[in-house]
């Protein structure tokens, strides 16, 4: 854990713009709900870097008393971020074109401008590498409030990082016809990628930060208004190669890191685009995580469930060559269909169909055993 940053910032900008519903719980966290949020954050023993206004650093330094050498408040105002300089050019985006489906009391210009800085603060973070670590880690302040996980399994999340790969989690595929359709992609929100929690080494989210820098370029030159995660999603469908994704809702954006505990049917959903668009590596991706999940008993497949994820799983690994670990799949299929007769009879009434597909494994047991159905 040593070798994490957390990074996080915190920025009332709810009072900043005057918004008129600041007060309630309308559409969007109060910022008294935030700070309260946020002291679950704080009290954890993690290398932490906050960027947040000048009047919140006393109320973080009395949150991280004890932990002073594991804590750096970098205190920027709102005026001093990267974005604010193109604050007029989100105000006149979405004046333009709000995007229907987004709530005009919670995504504002100024809230655009907040969460598309997210990669800048961890940029700052990662050059100044303050605790001297390999990896660094976006976390919202209200990201240990939505995602609830245990201390054991928070103080292990080292467990679940990728040395080469981008660990985000993935709500929806994005298919990569969007990239050549971007303004239809960019004209009504995609909740694709959940950006409350991303984790990563150095040099892995320096590529992806640079890429979101461009995207977001893009994004208000060509007249649109939109937040993160969208942005995200468009950087995913475009450089998929450097993300090791894991799938589930923004509530599970920090407990399905080590598998699927919720949320199911995002992942499935994402296995079904995936398998649509022929991205066998993906494919691959996304069965293995939803077999392991299943095996593990984070979740219970429906039968005519697990026998599409393990199809498809086959189908992935024999198209990208990987025969032995195609037939691994098989076998474990026919193993659960020995002590679950529901399964037995679901593959027994599509014998053809099976004989037919295994048969190029070469296997003699799985033949033997699609024989007999």
């Amino acid at each position: 854990m040593n070798n994490i940053t957390f990074v996080t910032a915190y920025y009332n900008l709810r009072e900043k713009e005057n918004n008129p519903y600041r007060f309630k719980d309308e559409g969007f966290c109060t910022h008294d709900w935030y700070l309260n949020s946020f002291k679950k954050l704080l009290v954890k023993d993690v290398n932490l870097i906050i960027f947040t206004e000048n009047r919140y650093k006393d109320y973080v330094l009395e949150q991280r008393q004890d932990k002073l050498d594991k804590t750096l408040i970098i205190c920027k105002e709102i005026e001093e971020l990267r974005l604010w300089d193109k604050y007029q050019k989100f105000i006149d985006n979405d004046k333009r074109y709000h995007i229907s489906n987004y709530c005009t009391k919670k995504f504002t210009p100024l809230f655009y401008l907040i969460v598309n800085s997210k990669v800048d603060f961890v940029e700052e973070s990662i050059n100044l590498n303050h605790f001297n670590t390999d990896y660094f880690s976006w976390i919202d302040v209200r990201g240990l409030d939505a995602s609830p996980v245990t201390d054991d399994f928070f103080y292990n999340i080292h467990k679940y990082t990728s040395p080469d790969h981008l660990r985000i989690n993935v709500m929806a595929y994005t298919p990569n016809y969007w990239i050549n359709q971007k303004n239809d992609y960019y004209s009504i929100f995609k909740g694709n990628i959940a950006g409350g929690f991303w984790i990563g080494c150095k040099e892995v989210l320096l590529q992806f930060i640079n890429y979101v820098h461009q995207e977001l370029d893009w994004v208000l030159e060509n007249g649109f208004a939109v937040t993160e995660e969208m942005v995200f999603g468009m950087v995913f469908a475009q450089h998929k190669d450097i993300f090791d994704p894991y799938y589930g809702d923004y509530n599970s954006v920090i407990r399905n890191l080590d598998g699927i505990h919720e949320h199911l049917y995002l992942a499935l959903n994402s296995l079904n685009t995936a398998y649509d668009e022929n991205n066998h590596t993906y494919v691959n991706h996304i069965t293995k995580t939803i077999r392991d999940s299943h095996n593990r008993a984070f979740i219970t497949l429906e039968n005519h469930e697990l026998i599409d994820v393990w199809n498809k799983s086959y189908m992935s690994l024999y198209y990208l060559g990987k025969q032995n670990e195609a037939c691994d799949v098989i076998l474990d299929l026919m193993e659960k269909s020995k002590t679950n007769e529901n399964i037995f009879n679901i593959l027994k009434n599509s014998k053809d169909y099976y004989m037919n597909n295994f048969s190029y494994l070469n296997n003699e047991v799985i033949n033997n055993w699609t024989n007999n159905l």
